[in-house]
């Protein structure tokens, strides 16, 4: 009788400690492969940034180029040449356009992968970025665009225009109308929203990238750490 039971407790435990096992092999697989994913989320993530970074530097460099062409017309509009006064003109009609890579972070978000990333500071900071920053842009793009429309339609309404060769649009015969165009305290305000929606887009622009950087310094140090 005893060694019967000795047999079944011996069997139980057999039994016991391949369940355990098996749980535990289930459980560190699980663990690589959540570890393995949130690496691949971090990979990905750090290629879409430093993607967007290049194309932030470009929206820089034409915002503050348009407000170079705002500021001269706002304050320097009567030490102008006609020349220069037809060519902004032209040009200070381009508004903000912002076009993040949001393709993979969505992805990733919607297929949960996104949130094996282990590290919760990264892991906001990330987040932070995408459903904050670039919202924010956004909205500024939204609103540069809209001040920039009414710009053109108050030119329209009010100016005998034609196609620019340049960018899109001029005034057909700018020396008939230069001192009309001088004195249109109207279209001044226009460009003086302009200037200030472009202002604000470059500072919250330049604030973003400052925090990509700062995020891709941290997300490559994690992916080293995984690999040590």
């Amino acid at each position: 009788m005893k060694n019967i039971l000795a047999k079944g407790g011996i069997e139980f435990l057999a039994v016991l400690i391949g369940i355990t096992s098996s749980l535990w092999i289930d459980d560190y697989s699980t663990s690589l492969n959540d570890k393995r994913k949130g690496k691949d989320a971090l990979i990905n993530i750090s290629a879409s940034l430093n993607k967007d970074l290049k194309h932030i530097d470009w929206v820089i460099r034409d915002l503050n180029n348009a407000n170079t062409m705002l500021d001269s017309m706002i304050y320097n509009f009567n030490s102008l040449s006609k020349d220069s006064v037809a060519f902004y003109l032209d040009r200070t009609n381009m508004y903000l356009v912002f076009s993040p890579r949001i393709s993979t972070y969505e992805t990733l978000k919607n297929t949960g992968q996104l949130y094996k990333i282990s590290d919760l500071n990264i892991l906001e900071k990330i987040i932070g970025i995408y459903d904050m920053q670039y919202s924010w842009i956004k909205n500024m793009a939204d609103e540069d665009k809209r001040n920039i429309l009414i710009l053109q339609d108050h030119l329209i309404e009010h100016y005998d225009i034609v196609p620019s060769d340049i960018w899109f649009i001029k005034l057909r015969d700018l020396d008939k109308e230069y001192d009309k165009l001088k004195n249109d305290q109207k279209y001044f305000n226009y460009l003086t929203v302009s200037y200030k929606t472009k202002l604000f887009a470059i500072e919250n622009i330049n604030g973003t990238k400052k925090r990509i950087v700062k995020i891709l310094t941290e997300i490559d140090l994690s992916i080293k750490n995984m690999d040590n």
